[in-house]
């Protein structure tokens, strides 16, 4: 939360400090979006608890339970659904000529995805096996910093928009919801999620009655995103501990994003 009222102050400072000038366009916009990301199979897992393997010994006096094991567990018949999100931010544009303008932009955005599949677990009561539905939302809470040119067009009343977006992930979590249990749960910046992202992006811009607007932007990610990771007992410490890769494993982002906004 500090680092969005962070984003904030900064974007109000940026159009608070925008001079209007003949060669400048600047203002706001906010929208909402549908992502998607290919997520690679060895992601499909129950990470949001360890399922700890025991043995049970009977004593004369008593019974010892005892910890043999811990791992996560395999999500079966994985679907990857895409999630939606909103986004705000706001623009400054530099008017190199009447159909040429370099624009920068700051804003908030959200991507993510879901996965839905089925858990198989082993009964603790009693032999045997219980399956239950797995659904869990993931999602990237982002700022960004575009970098675009655009290309005017229709005396500057449609514009084409081309460039580069790097982000600074922020947040990320996941809300998962089982027949069992809801749980939610925050991702550790580093481990579970690379924090920085490098987009492409491309669009157009509609402006109606000089001053207001309409947009269509698609933005691809270039760097996979998400550490894959396991869990697992160490009889020497007694203890569950959890083993990162290396690096990322696939899972990049893209989006389609709708905006309107206010050209001041």
């Amino acid at each position: 939360m500090k680092k969005i009222t962070l984003f904030l102050g900064l974007l109000l400072m940026m159009i608070g400090n925008i001079r209007a000038q003949e060669n400048s366009n600047y203002g706001f916009y906010l929208g909402c979006g549908i992502n998607w990301m290919k997520i690679d199979s060895r992601l499909h897992y129950d990470d949001s608890e360890v399922y700890v393997e025991t043995e049970k010994i009977v004593l004369p006096d008593t019974t010892i339970v005892r910890i043999t094991g811990a791992h996560y567990l395999d999500v079966d018949d994985a679907k990857i659904n895409p999630t939606t999100g909103f986004m705000f931010g706001g623009f400054y544009e530099l008017l190199v000529n009447e159909t040429f303008g370099i624009q920068f932009d700051l804003m908030y955005n959200q991507y993510g995805y879901k996965i839905k599949g089925t858990v198989e677990r082993e009964n603790s009561d009693q032999p045997g096996s219980v399956v239950y539905d797995y659904d869990a939302t993931t999602k990237f809470k982002d700022i960004s910093f575009a970098l675009l040119a655009k290309i005017h067009l229709l005396d500057q009343h449609l514009s084409v928009d081309l460039g580069v977006q790097p982000s600074y992930c922020a947040r990320a979590e996941r809300e998962t919801h089982k027949s069992i249990s809801v749980k939610n749960h925050s991702y550790s910046s580093g481990k579970d999620y690379r924090p920085f992202n490098l987009s492409v992006v491309g669009g157009v811009t509609g402006c109606l009655g000089g001053h207001f607007l309409i947009g269509a932007r698609y933005n691809l990610g270039l760097l996979d995103l998400l550490y894959q990771k396991s869990a697992y007992y160490n009889k020497d410490d007694d203890e569950i501990k959890y083993l990162y890769s290396n690096s990322p494993v696939e899972s990049k982002t893209s989006s389609v994003q709708i905006t309107v906004g206010y050209k001041f």
